[in-house]
């Protein structure tokens, strides 16, 4: 079994929402770049980062996640808000081994599809 702990980031803070409901924090912590290296520190072998803002529609973490992402000596993977193939492969290229489309993915097979094949092994789907 892989453990994948998730980092979940909302206006730059690290959080567990209740249900993935805003407002219901449970958790919140101020450095997100501390919590993926304390993660790190602790085993991980990858870590899963979820933009929350960017999910919401609501601004983005973009450079906290790239710091993250730069700094980590473990698999990066990305989600939250990937809309687009600009903001797919800005992740990508700061690093990311994987992004994680969601609603763009389902609503628009072919622009994943176009992902997948560009992007061998590096787009995951979420559902």
């Amino acid at each position: 079994m892989r453990i994948i702990p998730a980092v979940d980031i909302l206006d730059h803070r690290v959080v567990q929402l209740v249900g993935g409901v805003p407002g219901t924090e449970q958790v919140t912590l101020p450095d997100p770049l501390t919590v993926a290296r304390d993660w790190e520190s602790k085993g991980a072998k990858r870590l899963h980062i979820i933009d929350l803002d960017s999910a919401l529609g609501k601004g983005h973490n973009a450079q906290v996640i790239r710091s993250i992402i730069e700094r980590s000596d473990v698999p990066v993977q990305v989600g939250g808000g990937i809309r687009s193939t600009e903001v797919a492969e800005y992740f990508l290229d700061c690093g990311a081994d994987r992004v994680i489309a969601g609603t763009k993915g389902l609503k628009d097979p072919a622009w994943l599809r176009t992902m997948s094949l560009k992007y061998p092994k590096r787009m995951v789907l979420a559902l």
